[in-house]
């Protein structure tokens, strides 16, 4: 691959990491980013959006459209369901103080046109991808925090780099979309591994 300015403006899926509410009071950054996440969703090609939550509250999240989208594509009538099923609780808060709410900007927001779900496995993940929507060429990571969730988690772009490699696919971020444990943008020491494109978008290396 090439030009990839250009090919910023294939189409996407969004993975949100931890965009965790009791952050939001603890640094006007937050608030922040959680609205340029939906700006960046609803302005680029975006037209998906995973919602990864970790040790997520189950009472509030089970409802909700987010889970309800995952359970049409991932149970019914999938060959795979057994194997969903299986991920469910692997992600859920269960020890008081470390059962987490998704920010309410972005678990309560009605996207445009993008399909939204939730969901925290990789190999779910790449079935999505190549068996669902296999146009889909870029993958963007947007939310909290640098280096650390959003680098290590099953779905983190760590964890997913060599296959976005394989499939050619790429790795996507937007600096105003993430932010580091010390409530900061990251800098440019934490993008050694990435190519500026335009903008504040950086795409993780080959």
């Amino acid at each position: 691959m090439s030009d990839y300015t250009n090919q910023v403006n294939e189409p996407g899926i969004a993975i949100l990491i931890d965009c965790w509410e009791h952050l939001t009071d603890q640094h006007k950054i937050y608030p922040e980013t959680w609205n340029n996440i939906i700006t960046a969703i609803e302005n680029k090609n975006i037209q998906t959006v995973v919602l990864s939550t970790y040790t997520y509250d189950i009472k509030t999240h089970w409802n909700s459209e987010w889970f309800t989208n995952a359970h049409h594509i991932f149970f019914n009538g999938n060959p795979r369901q057994e194997d969903w099923v299986r991920t469910l609780p692997e992600s859920i808060g269960t020890a008081p103080g470390y059962i987490y709410q998704t920010a309410k900007t972005i678990f309560d927001y009605e996207f445009s046109n993008q399909l939204k779900f939730m969901l925290h496995d990789s190999d779910m993940l790449k079935w999505y991808i190549e068996e669902v929507v296999p146009h889909i060429k870029n993958l963007w990571f947007f939310g909290c925090h640098w280096d650390l969730c959003l680098k290590e988690r099953p779905i983190g772009f760590e964890n997913l780099q060599s296959w976005a490699n394989k499939t050619e696919r790429n790795c996507l971020t937007d600096i105003n979309c993430v932010v580091t444990e010390f409530n900061e943008r990251p800098s440019v020491d934490n993008f050694k591994d990435w190519s500026l494109i335009n903008n504040g978008v950086y795409r993780l290396n080959d």
